[in-house]
Order: C-alpha cells, then structure tokens, then sequence
C-alpha cells in the first residue's frame, strides 16, 4: 500500500565500515506525511553517528521499533488557534510495531546459530622457566589428579571448542570453585585472537568467564585460572569444581565436574652411606659349622641411612618406618650378608622386625647349612694383553633372596641414622662366583607411612635409595702374586734393555773392535 514517511536504520560493525552497511527501512503508513521523529543518544562511540544504543550483546534476538504519530503541545505551536489545530483519527493513535532482524553470517541459512561447544579440564600446576609460566599437568592416582600444597601454583586448565558449529553468540563459561581452593586470577596466552576476561564473587568461589562475541566456528580458547590453595587444611581429602559453558545459540549443555584428591607431603628424605663401598674376598674362607665367630664369615660392611626431616615433627599426625630390601641369600639359598648388629640415633629405640633376622645363627638352634664344596683358588693364567673383566650384577629382583625388614622411625623430629651392621659371607663368594673378576650387590631401602590419614603422603623421589657393594673377587694373596709376577717382568726387560745400551754404548767407543783385533794380534 501508500507509505508516508520512513526511518533508515544503520547497524554497523564496531562503529566501522559504514559505506559496507545497508541500512534497515521502516515504513509509516500514508498518513505519516509529516514525518517520524527518532530519539538518539547521541554519538556514544565517537564515529560522527547518531547512536540509539552501543553495546549490543545480543544480536540473535529480534530488536523491535515502535511507531507513534502525536501532536505538538500547545506551547511548541504558538501563534496557531485550536480552532485550526488538526485532529487525529483514533484510529491512527495506536502505535506500529515493527522488528529488526539481523541476519548472522555465522549461522545457517536459517538464521539459527547452531553451535557446538565442548569443554576439556586438568588441575595443572604452574612454574616459572626463564621468566615464563609453564603449566604441567598433576600427578595422577588411579586417573585422579592429586593437588599437593606446595610453592607451586595450583591451576585448573580450560579448554572450549566450536567445532563444526555454528557461531555461538555471547559465550561464558562459569566455574563453581569449594571455599577451600578460591579463585585468585586468570591467565590467558598472548597468541590467541581474543583475551579471556573473568570475574568473581567476593568469595572467589562464583567465577564468570567470557569466551567470546561470537566464539566462531572451529575456535578454540585455552585459559588457566589460577587458585589458592591457602585454605586447604588437613581435614580437605578432595575437592570439585563444577563447570558450565552459556551461550545465547542454540545448543543443550550440561554441566561438567571435576575432581581431584589433597596429599600432604612430608618433607622426609633418605640418603644411605655404604662403609665401605668396595671390599676383596677375605683369605678365611668356613663353612657355617666352623664358623665360631662373626670375624671368620668375612669382611664387615656398614650400612648406614641418614633420614632427614625438613617439615613439622611427626609425633602428632604420621608414623614413618625404614623398609630395607636385605640381600640375605644368593638364588642358590647361600648365605650372602649376614647381619651382626642394627643400631639408631635420633628416634625412639625400637628393634626392627623381622627381629629373628639379627644375628640368627646366635639365636635360632638347630640351623641347618646347606653343603658346600670347598674350592681351590686357581690363579688367572699370566697375559701380555689385557682381558675384558668380567662381572655381575646381583638385585632383590634378579639373583638375590632378600627379606623386608622393617625399622619404626618414632618421634622423628629432624633427623635420625639407622646403622646395619654385616659381614661378607667368603665361602659362598669363592664358591658360586669365581669366574667372576667382580660382583655387584644393590640393597634397596625406602621410607613408608605406618599410620597416618589417607591425605599424607610421601614423595618417591626423595624417599627411596639404592647402595651398591662392590666386591673383588680376588684374595690378597692373589693380588700380591699378580703384582709380583709383574714386577719381575719389568725388572727383566729393564735388564735387557740396559744390557742392549750397554753393549751399543761400547759399539760406538770402538771398545768391541779393538778387543777383536788385540786378540786376533795376540793369536
């Protein structure tokens, strides 16, 4: 039908590429002749337009325009009788509605923004290398990731996505963190097109997140929120944080949780100490029914571990024991070390058990010995050329029988030394191993909790050490042969070196030829 006036609508992009914008028409009826007047608020961003509104978040929803044709007051039409003031129809004072529709190149023919978001979370934690942050993801138990109240910094990582999606228009995330693990900020990587904005309660417990206006199709956005992990008491075992991406397209979305568990690490670590570290075959060499006295098994070995308390004292909350893996036996069921005597400074004065294990021969009755075969030292054949030396290496997994001793560490308050002393059975090193040049025995001890909460922990690094006994399987009287045979070698090519300067020393004096001609003169 007739139109009067009209009123063009332009809605540009972050106030730019006007000459690229078709404006929007709105159509009054024939009898809005005179006009329609638009009320603006003024040029709020400064591009030299008249603006009606800035800011716009929701562009899917359709904006509507009412229409209203009115008279001037009586004071704006001075000069002009009533008599002669024109006369509405009532049925032209009745508003006209009209909507803007945008239309959304990110959405489908339809105009239906369809989008596809996908939320991916790790608790991590955060380190400085070379003044950057770097997040590495928590150590896992059973697939659940452990926080450890530390130095470092506690994160939760989140990733959203928008694959195969159609634009998703006013897209947030909100995070729902325990009072225990508050928020403190946001960390978003320099490279990505749009920086992550948060916001939070006044708890730190509430936290909104914008991901973006539209995040469009095949985005991704990766952000850190960073916690505090201040208010984690020995009482917090776990803690969940429930997550929930928002967005004006349309999409159904559910919430997601995650879950992490709370250790507290003791600052405990083990350091051992072997006396001494390399030791050669004793020349005594009995059988388990001659042997009288400890100093006839072999040579004396002292293990000593040193375990260092650097957190509070353990009295009131943890219980710490020493497990040694203890080389008793070889594969063979031969006596290997035996131990004397164990010893302790620093902790409460508590034997270890099994306590059957010390010193056995002296207490158990009726121990049988396994049969032996004396052997005969046989010395290596004498060589120009060296022989690559021969060894072995002998673990509680592979060529050893050990026991598990354990030694209790009560009322650890800083420091304490555990010493175990053996001895070096001979007999079954000349028996079983003497083709070999040397022998390697590894010993193996950690520190385990006996009685604590479940959310104490201990770190493996620290708190488990290996010591390595090297063993030559040499006797001294061996090794005195070998050198003397050598000694007299040097000594003999030495004489015959000595004898050959000589005899060209005279050469060259003509010594030699003139005892030839005198004794060819004389004859």
């Amino acid at each position: 039908g007739e139109i009067g006036g009209a009123v063009f609508i332009y809605i540009n992009n972050k106030g730019k590429y006007w000459e690229k914008t078709d404006p929007i028409e709105l159509h009054g009826h024939k009898d809005s002749m005179f006009g329609i007047a638009v009320e603006n608020a003024g040029d709020i961003n400064q591009d030299g337009y008249g603006d009606v509104a800035t800011d716009i978040k929701d562009i899917l929803q359709s904006i509507p325009v009412s229409v209203l044709v009115s008279q001037l007051t009586s004071g704006e039409t001075a000069g002009v009788s009533s008599d002669q003031s024109p006369v509405l129809s009532i049925y032209l004072q009745n508003p006209t509605v009209s909507k803007i529709t945008l239309r959304n190149q990110g959405c489908g023919s339809d105009n239906i923004c369809q989008s596809n978001l996908q939320l991916q979370s790790e608790f991590c934690s955060r380190t400085k290398q070379n003044g950057k942050d770097v997040f590495t993801s928590l150590v896992r138990d059973n697939g659940v990731a452990v926080i450890t109240p530390s130095d470092d910094d506690v994160a939760l990582e989140i990733t959203v996505t928008n694959r195969n999606g159609d634009d998703a228009h006013q897209s947030s995330s909100v995070i729902m963190l325990p009072e225990t693990l508050p928020y403190s900020s946001v960390y978003s990587s320099g490279d990505q097109e749009a920086q992550v904005s948060c916001t939070a309660n006044d708890k730190g417990t509430l936290i909104r997140c914008e991901l973006g206006n539209p995040l469009q199709r095949d985005a991704e956005v990766t952000f850190y929120i960073i916690l505090k992990t201040s208010g984690i008491s020995l009482s917090t075992k776990a803690v969940n944080v429930t997550m929930k991406l928002e967005t004006t397209s349309v999409q159904p979305i559910q919430s997601v949780e995650l879950f992490a568990k709370v250790v507290f690490e003791l600052e405990l670590q083990i350091q051992g100490l072997l006396k001494p570290s390399q030791v050669s075959l004793g020349d005594i060499l009995k059988g388990e029914s001659d042997i009288n006295l400890v100093d006839e098994i072999g040579p004396a070995i002292v293990y000593e571990f040193k375990v260092t308390n650097l957190g509070k004292p353990l009295k009131s909350f943890a219980n710490v024991s020493l497990n040694i893996y203890w080389p008793k036996e070889n594969s063979e069921g031969k006596w290997l070390l035996y131990l004397t005597h164990v010893s302790s400074e620093g902790v409460k004065a508590v034997p270890c058990s099994p306590a059957n294990e010390v010193n056995p021969l002296r207490r158990v009755k009726g121990w049988h010995a396994p049969s032996r075969q004396r052997r005969e030292a046989k010395l290596d054949a004498f060589s120009f050329l060296p022989t690559q030396r021969q060894y072995k290496t002998l673990t509680c997994w592979d060529g050893l029988r050990c026991v598990e001793m354990h030694c209790p560490l009560l009322d650890l308050d800083s420091t304490a030394k555990i010493l175990l002393n053996a001895r070096l059975w001979n007999t079954t090193l000349a028996e079983d191993y003497s083709l070999l040049d040397y022998l390697n025995i590894v010993l193996e001890a950690s520190l385990n909790l006996t009685s604590s909460s479940e959310n104490i922990g201990l770190n493996p690094e620290k708190t488990v050490t290996q010591l390595k006994l090297t063993v030559f399987l040499e006797t001294k009287a061996e090794i005195l042969t070998k050198v003397s045979w050598w000694i007299i070698f040097l000594t003999v090519v030495a004489l015959l070196l000595l004898l050959a300067l000589l005899c060209y020393v005279l050469w060259e004096m003509d010594c030699i030829h003139n005892l030839a001609n005198k004794k060819f003169s004389s004859s």
